[in-house]
């Protein structure tokens, strides 16, 4: 039931808050706001929103930077600390997908993300910064960044390692939505996933039981105890994408670059 699933999420943030040792003031202070917006009497109309999953991982990328290192300056002089976070999950979907998103706003503000296929997306290899569980992931391979949501076929294992040889660390329930930050090379059969909303990578999974998803991200909570950063080679990809924002003052609109991270972010060039 989607109201259970919300409020376990609601929950595991709660117990994520009270015992996330990497985590900065500053990110938990902006959970507890997203998770205090749920609460009361707006809680019903806020889940069937569908937006608490967005909105949480938005909340914990952005705090502790400016807006506009997101989504841009001029959209961040003229929208709300909410609108901003609705946007930036917008970006990141339809950069992921490549789809139109919309989403609508405080005080009438409505907008809309798209790709802007006239613009090509170019490849870049970099070396990326990959925040991992330590206890979760062994082996850090050359990865092919993908950003994007997977949710498995059915019931499977996630493993310490890009292979049947690693250990068994948990698993994933058919169409439980993960955050693929990338393919591990040369092979290109494991995804490093996340789980949570920061993108801190906790296992792969074997990528041909898993397909694409348009379901958020399902957050859970997992030891953060131990967290580790490590220097990953990656090859990722930089697309143009269209932000239009309607407010009272009247219609904005600003093509940007967007480039894969190693924490499955999409970010401005």
């Amino acid at each position: 039931m989607k109201f259970n699933r919300s409020l376990y999420l609601i929950l595991s943030i709660i117990v994520v808050l009270s015992g996330c040792a990497g985590m900065t003031e500053e990110q938990k202070s902006s959970i507890s706001k997203v998770v205090g917006g749920l609460g009361g009497g707006v809680l019903a109309a806020k889940l069937a929103e569908n937006v608490d999953n967005p909105l949480v991982r938005a909340a914990i990328v952005m705090a502790g930077a400016a807006a506009g290192t997101y989504i841009g300056d001029q959209f961040a002089k003229v929208l709300s600390s909410e609108d901003q976070k609705k946007l930036f999950a917008a970006q990141q979907q339809s950069a992921a997908s490549g789809r139109p998103v919309a989403f609508s706003g405080e005080q009438g503000v409505t907008g809309q993300v798209r790709v802007v296929d006239s613009v090509p997306e170019t490849r870049q290899d970099k070396n990326v910064k990959v925040r991992v569980l330590k206890d979760r992931v062994e082996k850090t391979p050359p990865l092919k960044l993908v950003g994007a949501a997977y949710s498995p076929n059915s019931r499977i294992n996630v493993r310490s390692g890009p292979g049947t040889d690693y250990k068994t660390v948990a698993k994933l329930s058919g169409n439980e939505s993960v955050q693929v930050i990338g393919e591990a090379l040369p092979d290109k059969k494991w995804f490093l996933i996340s789980q949570l909303p920061d993108g801190t990578a906790s296992g792969y999974v074997y990528s041909p039981l898993m397909h694409p998803s348009n379901e958020p991200v399902n957050y859970t909570q997992t030891s953060t105890s131990s967290v580790s950063e490590v220097n990953v080679q990656a090859s990722g990809v930089c697309k143009t994408v269209r932000q239009e924002v309607t407010t009272s003052k009247g219609v904005l609109t600003e093509d940007i670059r967007v480039c894969q991270q190693g924490n499955g972010i999409w970010k401005l060039a």
